[in-house]
């Protein structure tokens, strides 16, 4: 192999590794995407985990990045589901902008994963889910939601990623709009994986200079 063409493998091999570390399995995580005027295309605000689809669009005046991010009016939450492989590792990460609110009580806005069985449902254990309280971080700015890796249980057939600001009592108020914007579910690579994948670069480079010489 010619070191022109070695070098083009191995550039199109590093344009490719970023993909697979980061091949998110969500359908318009940033909102981008709009079919018929909707931005929450790909998104669901039905039971269960969701709700109010009156109170949440895509608006174009405070995204975390891009033009797009998802905006609650007021009450409402939204989630996806998608296929897992138990045992693999996955990551979710997401933002959520929160306005400072009077009654602290009163409500409360998150980011959760939920491991889900064949039948829908979830997981029981330690490792069947994981919620963000997004409402303890800073306030009237963007803040990451990041669940860390989480692998898939032995039963999990799918994941339900969701996020919302809900009433809660006793004053079922929420001080105003909260803005989503950017989710990302991904599976986590395994290091052996990554390991074999430079060996394997490294035994061609090693391969083709000894040819030449």
């Amino acid at each position: 192999m010619k070191m022109g063409k070695l070098i083009a493998v191995l550039s199109l091999v590093v344009l490719l590794i970023p993909g697979v570390a980061n091949a998110n399995l969500l359908v318009n995580g940033s909102f981008e995407t709009s079919v018929d005027g909707d931005n929450t295309y790909g998104w669901s605000s039905t039971a269960p985990d969701a709700w109010n689809p009156i109170n949440q669009a895509g608006v174009l005046d405070n995204p975390q990045s891009g033009s797009w991010n998802l905006r609650n009016f007021n009450d409402g939450g939204m989630k996806q589901e998608v296929v897992v492989t138990p045992g693999q590792a996955y990551r979710l990460t997401g933002y959520a902008w929160v306005p400072s609110g009077s009654v602290a009580t009163a409500w409360g806005s998150y980011i959760q994963l939920k491991f889900l069985t064949s039948t829908g449902g979830t997981v029981t254990g330690p490792t069947g889910s994981k919620t963000i309280d997004m409402k303890a971080k800073t306030r009237d700015q963007y803040n990451l939601g990041d669940t860390g890796e989480m692998v898939a249980p032995v039963n999990a057939a799918k994941a339900r990623i969701m996020f919302g600001t809900y009433a809660a009592a006793p004053d079922y108020l929420v001080p105003g709009i909260s803005d989503y914007d950017n989710f990302d579910f991904s599976p986590v690579p395994e290091p052996t994986s990554l390991l074999l994948l430079g060996s394997g670069l490294v035994g061609l480079f090693g391969l083709t200079k000894k040819k030449k010489a």
